[in-house]
C-alpha cells in the first residue's frame, strides 16, 4: 500500500480525454475507531440496565424520559457517523465528490463557502447546505489548497 497523501487516479473518456482526480481519505484506523467507540456505547447501554430502563421508559418515568432523550441522540449521531464522507474526490472539473458509506454528494469547487474546525470536525458549508468531515483526513491542506485556488472566496477558520 503507498502511503502517499493523495492517490491519483486516472480514467479514459469517451472522447479520449483522461480524467485525472486526486483522492483524499479518512485513514482506516480512524474510521474503525469511532465505528468501535459507537457500537461499545450502545453494548455498554443494553449490558448494564437494558431491560430496566426500557421497563422505566414504558411507565413513563423521569429516567425513562432521559433515556428517550440520550436513545435518540445515539442514534442521531450514529447517523451522522454512517453518512459522513471517508473520501473525498477532487475531478479535474474541479467537482468534488464525497465519498460515505451509504452514497456520494457531488459538489462544485465553485460552491463551496466556507470550510472551519468543528471540535473532532471539519465543516464544510456549500450552496445548499454543509457537511462534516473527520479530523485527520490524508493530503487535507492539500485539499485545501486546492480548492482555494479554484475558489479564492472560500472562508478558511481554525487552520
Amino acid at each position: 500500500m503507498r502511503n502517499n497523501a493523495t492517490v491519483p487516479l486516472s480514467f479514459g473518456s469517451a472522447d479520449g480525454r483522461e480524467i485525472i482526480m486526486q483522492s483524499y481519505k479518512v485513514p482506516i484506523f480512524s474510521r474503525i475507531f469511532f465505528i468501535t467507540i459507537m457500537l461499545l456505547i450502545a453494548v455498554l447501554f443494553f449490558w448494564i440496565d437494558g431491560r430496566d430502563i426500557v421497563r422505566k421508559m414504558l411507565r413513563g418515568s423521569p429516567e425513562g424520559l432521559f433515556t428517550i432523550v440520550w436513545v435518540s441522540a445515539y442514534i442521531w449521531t450514529m447517523y451522522r457517523m454512517i453518512v459522513m464522507p471517508l473520501e473525498v474526490r477532487v475531478n479535474d472539473d474541479l467537482s468534488l465528490v464525497f465519498r460515505s458509506i451509504v452514497g456520494s454528494k457531488v459538489v462544485l469547487a465553485a460552491d463551496v463557502k466556507s470550510i472551519k474546525r468543528n471540535g473532532a470536525f471539519i465543516q464544510v458549508k456549500y450552496n445548499g447546505g454543509k457537511l462534516y468531515l473527520l479530523q485527520g483526513m490524508t493530503g487535507f491542506y492539500e485539499l485545501l489548497s486546492t480548492l482555494k485556488e479554484a475558489n479564492p472566496s472560500i472562508v478558511v477558520k481554525g487552520y
